[in-house]
């Protein structure tokens, strides 16, 4: 009766124990050995690019939270000197709708900017490489 129960939590501990060390006493772990696999394949100037658009995406995303929260304080604002009407919420909905689609133009603009770095990245390779 206690004799199966004990081998499953054996069998699983040592399992556990065995996904822990082995990575340990390799010295090396499958997600970074993953990551190094795929992002060192190219050369540096790919890392540096990656970097660089990493931090473009985090700005943008910063930028949006901003602009977010400046319009909710000025919304806050309305409701506080106009007060709670049919006509003020649907105003409000209109700025929101510009702005998210205004979020939407701005995130497209970086994706087809970093796109073309891409692009623009690997002719310069294969220029080079000729």
């Amino acid at each position: 009766m206690y004799l199966p129960k004990l081998f499953r939590l054996l069998s699983t501990a040592m399992l556990g124990l065995a996904l822990i060390a082995l990575p340990a006493l390799t010295g090396n772990s499958v997600a970074s050995a993953h990551d190094k696999s795929n992002r060192s394949r190219y050369s540096d100037d790919d890392d540096e690019r990656y970097d660089h658009q990493r931090r473009e995406r985090d700005r943008l995303r910063r930028h949006q939270r901003n602009e977010d929260a400046r319009l909710r304080r000025h919304q806050i604002e309305e409701r506080f000197r106009y007060g709670d009407s049919w006509e003020l919420r649907e105003h409000q909905r209109r700025e929101w709708r510009e702005n998210d689609r205004h979020q939407g133009r701005e995130k497209n603009r970086l994706k087809r900017h970093q796109r073309y770095e891409r692009y623009d990245d690997h002719d310069d390779h294969h220029d080079h490489n000729d």
